[in-house]
């Protein structure tokens, strides 16, 4: 958070636009996971004993993975001499490293080992804030670095601190591989829809206005992903509980789960309502005046966010029981009309960052009332 908002202070917004672009870059290259990491992080959580070859085959996996991303963009980068190489191979190298991060995350919550978790968390943590002194120096490069910094020193901690967590060999063990994407590869395809709908957004905004446009949106992006982070928390502490009940058959307390994430969600909306309706407004027109006119797209966003993260506890009771088809539907629905109406306001001449904004909150309202509906007509094979 606080390099984003060093990135608001010292970044113009054609920077802003162009660090946008960067973002995504680095999820792009993340998508050709395919699920593995989510499908291997269940597996470890249901079999132990299957911890070391997990590893290994994650690692080389990953590791492929990067040789063919950084391939590709050079051969790219051939054909379009105009592209900003540093933005596109730093963009990969730091979503392959982000995707090996999460699966020692991954590993670290399998094996219970939180109280570990949390204090390579709060290493890394120090070293990126240190890190974000460079924005200043550096300009969009410094941001560059600084967004590679936590990874960077997470993945170098662990592998310090904890030598069972280096890979020990190069190899593929097809059979995980086959079992993981089955397992993840749906939960897969329904993160990448939720991302979707946000790469649509920006890249069409780049596309039909221009970069500077992009950055001006950057502060309700960055709105976006700060709100996001405490249900997405909530989500990753009350997966393997709720797997734990589903698999054991305590629906009771599944339940009960399941109705304590829901309160918390709620609460948790009404009070980012009541501190964005009263607080941001002064606040950003204090540190961050540039951005005053920005303010209005939030307010847009925000009833979308709060039904976006409604959704979660239902895709949690759905993930568990692994009935995935509803979530993976839902998600297909919200990018379907994400797309049909950024389409339409581009053909009729009514595409504009406030459209874009409307556009953002009518598809995730859309995926609460489908997800509603799927619950409503799945219960009965949930609970069974």
């Amino acid at each position: 958070m606080a390099r984003s908002f060093v990135c608001l202070k010292r970044l113009d917004f054609h920077d802003l636009g162009f660090f946008t672009i960067f973002q995504n870059i680095s999820f792009l290259s993340s998508l050709l996971q395919l699920g593995i990491i989510s499908g291997a992080y269940r597996i470890s959580m249901l079999d132990e004993s299957k911890g070391k070859a997990l590893n290994d085959t994650l690692f080389t996996f990953l590791l492929i993975t990067l040789s063919v991303s950084l391939l590709g963009a050079t051969v790219l980068s051939l054909f379009y001499l105009h592209f900003n190489k540093i933005i596109i191979f730093s963009g990969i190298l730091l979503g392959v490293l982000s995707l090996y991060s999460n699966w020692l995350v991954s590993t670290f919550l399998a094996r219970h080992k939180i109280s570990d978790l949390n204090n390579i968390n709060l290493s890394s943590a120090i070293i990126a804030i240190v890190s974000v002194s460079l924005i200043s120096i550096f300009g969009i490069y410094g941001a560059i670095i600084s967004v590679a910094a936590q990874p960077v020193a997470f993945v170098c901690i662990s592998l310090l601190k904890y030598p069972n967590l280096r890979p020990k060999k190069l190899t593929l063990d097809f059979k995980i591989i086959s079992k993981a994407v089955s397992y993840g590869f749906i939960p897969f395809l329904a993160g990448i829809m939720f991302y979707l709908n946000y790469q649509i957004e920006r890249w069409s905004i780049a596309y039909y206005i221009d970069t500077e446009s992009l950055g001006r949106f950057f502060f309700a992006g960055l709105y976006n992903t700060i709100f996001i982070l405490v249900p997405n928390s909530l989500n990753t502490l009350f997966f393997p509980k709720s797997l734990n009940h589903y698999v054991n058959k305590e629906y009771t307390d599944l339940k009960i789960v399941i109705k304590k994430f829901f309160v918390i969600i709620i609460a948790y909306g009404v009070l980012c309502m009541i501190v964005t309706s009263f607080f941001m407004k002064p606040v950003i027109a204090l540190f961050f005046p540039n951005h005053l006119d920005n303010i209005q797209y939030v307010y847009i966003i925000l009833p979308g966010l709060i039904a976006m993260s409604l959704t979660l506890p239902i895709s949690l009771l759905f993930n568990s029981s692994l009935m995935l088809k509803p979530i993976l539907v839902g998600y297909l629905i919200s990018v379907s009309m994400t797309v049909i109406l950024i389409f339409s306001c581009s053909h009729f001449g009514y595409f504009s960052l406030t459209n874009v904004a409307y556009i953002d909150s009518i598809g995730s309202i859309a995926l609460l009332i489908y997800m509603l509906f799927a619950y409503s007509k799945y219960h009965s094979k949930i609970w069974n």
